[in-house]
């Protein structure tokens, strides 16, 4: 071989190093590109479900509010009655 085609030889190998580096090293940036979307798709939706959570949690109070509201109409009903019974 001569000098003229080592260099050709050598060339296209160091052209296709140089190919093979910038496609790894577009894999990596689309891969962390890949993550950075997720994550930011993971944070969002958490931030629903904190939402959801919250708004669960609203309506259990308001829930046990008003259960205690017609537990102590109840009582008092109850009270109410029992005097009506007593004086009968």
């Amino acid at each position: 071989m001569n000098d003229l085609s080592k260099s050709n030889v050598n060339s296209i190998v160091q052209l296709l190093q140089l190919v093979v580096l910038i496609f790894g090293v577009a894999g990596v940036f689309a891969h962390i590109g890949r993550r950075d979307n997720q994550l930011a798709t993971n944070t969002k939706e958490i931030g629903e479900i904190q939402n959801i959570a919250k708004d669960l949690l609203e309506s259990q109070i308001t829930s046990v509010s008003n259960d205690a509201r017609i537990f102590e109409a109840l009582e008092g009903l109850k009270v109410r009655v029992l005097k009506v019974e007593r004086t009968q």
